[in-house]
């Protein structure tokens, strides 16, 4: 029993029913077993029902045209009733039902011959029973309640009836096709309508049911589907009851407005899904840019502070402490001068997203350094280092084996108390010699052709040796261009030009540097 109950949830895509401690019915897009299977066969597919009722709505009439789908809807609810009560799985998205203690229903026809029984007097009976064991845990379901009798004692009895099982508080259920039944459960409070709703232009039966609205029985238009004769259904129009015929085009009206505004409503959903998928994307999109186009800044910041530190470590290794002192300032501006540049992209990049979060208020300075051995950031060239020394508004600034001068408003304390240095630190280092004056990069690829380039200007400057050329090769000018761009920017370079023809043309480049 368990792996029947497994493959046939399997099979049919159920889902565990809930049960709820009062009388809350509910079921979303449900789907009866037995019509599904003989749809599979066919290769067609079952129309879901979704269905909710509870204590303050114990009675639910539902109306519409024939062969609608009424039947189905109460023959669904009483089914996953039973099956749930038995520990099977329900087809359907959600479901939660009361634990009844009755499932009462009247659907079909019960004449008998045998037991000189009409149809009407079938229901009436079985109405009879269903009344004196009902109670308030019980589900009722009619079908067709107060048919086969003269209309106007037939609604009046199904209004009785209804009336009784409110009464008792019990769930119930009834299918109509009476005007009368409809304006009372409009107007009866615990009682609401259902339409089973009914294409007006292919002239049939979506079997889809909505809540809150009444629906036409549309016996006339299904006859002209069904191709009844022109004269007859013009005879039967003109025999209609006047106030029938208001009611029923009153019904009408009211279906197609609410049908307008589902349609409505099911549009303007979908919009607001599609708007909050766009919006999704594009802030994905944006934030995504956003963090790229930052980390692109700040890689290339950390390259340019990593590139200039090992220049400035360079000629600390390669000169003397009066080169030393000659060069320090003019490496530590062209320091300064590229981390400006490339704060202010980051800064310009970083407020562009007006989908991202504002920027914060700026924090108050901290006070200026007052001793050796604070650590400090050096606000024009975003890097920390640690104070060996203050004289004269200046600190020297130690970083790794750097040492900088920077005015003390241009540093910003880190740590109030740090470590403290020995009180020298002596650098005695001779001068590099340059043997030669040209450097030849061809057969190297652009990144090892700046880096080899690189170095040999900055050997050049420290020695003083005055022009340089670069050999770079013709090629596919890559090369030429990359090692142009680089000269272009370099702190060192004063300015550079092709060499004469004799010389090598526009495979070398002559490079004058800077006093």
């Amino acid at each position: 029993m368990v792996f029947a109950k497994a493959r046939f949830a399997r099979d049919f895509n159920c889902v565990g029913p809930s049960f709820s401690r009062g009388l809350l019915l509910s079921l979303i897009k449900a789907r009866h077993p037995l019509l599904e299977d003989n749809l599979r066969r066919e290769n067609g597919s079952v129309a879901p029902v979704s269905l909710d009722m509870d204590s303050n709505r114990r009675v639910l009439v539902i109306s519409g045209p024939n062969a609608g789908g009424k039947t189905v809807v109460l023959k669904t609810v009483g089914l996953f009733a039973l099956m749930a009560q038995s520990g099977i799985p329900v087809p359907a998205e959600e479901a939660t039902l009361p634990v009844f203690d009755r499932v009462l229903a009247d659907i079909g026809d019960q004449q008998s011959i045998t037991d000189h029984l009409s149809t009407f007097s079938a229901h009436v009976l079985a109405i009879k029973s269903m009344i004196e064991s009902a109670t308030v845990r019980s589900l009722v379901l009619l079908d067709e309640i107060g048919s086969s009798t003269e209309p106007g004692e037939g609604a009046a009895l199904a209004r009785a009836v209804l009336d009784k099982f409110r009464e008792i508080g019990a769930l119930a259920i009834a299918t109509t096709h009476y005007n009368r039944l409809k304006v009372y459960a409009e107007t009866t409070p615990g009682v609401a309508n259902a339409a089973m709703e009914f294409n007006e232009i292919t002239l049939e039966p979506t079997y889809r049911l909505i809540h809150g609205l009444a629906g036409a029985s549309s016996g006339l238009k299904i006859a002209e589907r069904l191709q009844l004769p022109r004269p007859v259904l013009e005879s039967a129009v003109g025999y209609l009851d006047t106030a029938d015929l208001e009611a029923a085009h009153y019904v009408e009206e009211l279906r197609r407005r609410v049908a307008n505004l589902e349609h409505e409503k099911s549009r303007l959903e979908k919009e607001r899904q599609e708007f909050e998928e766009w919006k999704r994307r594009e802030f994905e999109q944006l934030t995504g840019q956003q963090r790229q186009e930052i980390a692109r800044v700040e890689k290339k910041l950390e390259r340019i502070v990593q590139e200039m530190s090992g220049k400035a470590l360079r000629e600390l290794e390669s000169a003397g402490e009066e080169s030393v002192k000659k060069y320090q300032k003019k490496l530590a501006d062209a320091k300064a001068e590229a981390a400006r540049e490339l704060s202010k992209e980051k800064e310009r990049i970083e407020p562009t997203s007006k989908l991202g979060p504002s920027p914060a208020a700026p924090q108050a300075r901290r006070p200026l350094p007052g001793g050796e051995g604070q650590r400090v950031r050096v606000l024009s060239l975003a890097v920390t280092g640690t104070i060996a020394s203050i004289k004269d508004g200046e600190a020297e600034v130690l970083m790794g084996n750097i040492r900088l001068r920077r005015p003390l408003n241009d540093l910003e304390v880190i740590e109030d108390v740090g470590p403290k240095l020995p009180d020298r630190v002596h650098l005695s280092i001779s001068p590099k010699h340059l043997e030669k004056t040209e450097i030849n990069v061809i057969g190297r690829n652009v990144d090892e052709a700046l880096d080899m380039t690189d170095k040999f200007l900055d050997d050049a400057f420290l020695a003083q040796v005055n022009p340089v050329r670069i050999v770079h090769g013709m090629g596919t000018g890559a090369l030429r261009q990359a090692i142009s761009e680089q000269l272009r920017k370099h702190p060192h370079v004063s300015r550079f030009e092709s060499a004469p023809q004799s010389e090598g043309g526009r495979g070398v480049t002559i490079v004058t540097l800077r006093d």
